[in-house]
């Protein structure tokens, strides 16, 4: 697996940008083994946005959103990843 690609745009504290990088590591660890992942976290002036994406030859799966909160951003796209991946496992070896 490659290691993920990651932009921030408009996200200078060390920290947020270290909660991102950990949130899409974690992810990465869940995926297939063949993944291409990419991440682009966002801030405009009253806003986050994160878009997450995970690519394999078996499946693709995406998480979009956006709040003026990151940790509500971050739980988000999260949550939604998990319920792909966990798709992904249940069905994988299904014939």
């Amino acid at each position: 697996m490659l290691d993920p690609n990651i932009v921030f745009q408009g996200i200078e504290c060390p920290k947020l940008r270290q909660q991102m990088k950990n949130l899409v590591e974690d992810l990465t660890q869940l995926c297939p083994s063949d993944s291409c992942v990419s991440a682009t976290f966002k801030q405009i002036p009253d806003r986050f946005l994160a878009d997450i994406k995970i690519a394999s030859e078996s499946v693709f799966m995406q998480a979009r959103d956006q709040a003026t909160v990151i940790t509500d951003v971050l739980d988000h796209v999260k949550s939604s990843l998990m319920g792909q991946i966990e798709d992904w496992r249940n069905h994988r070896f299904a014939l």
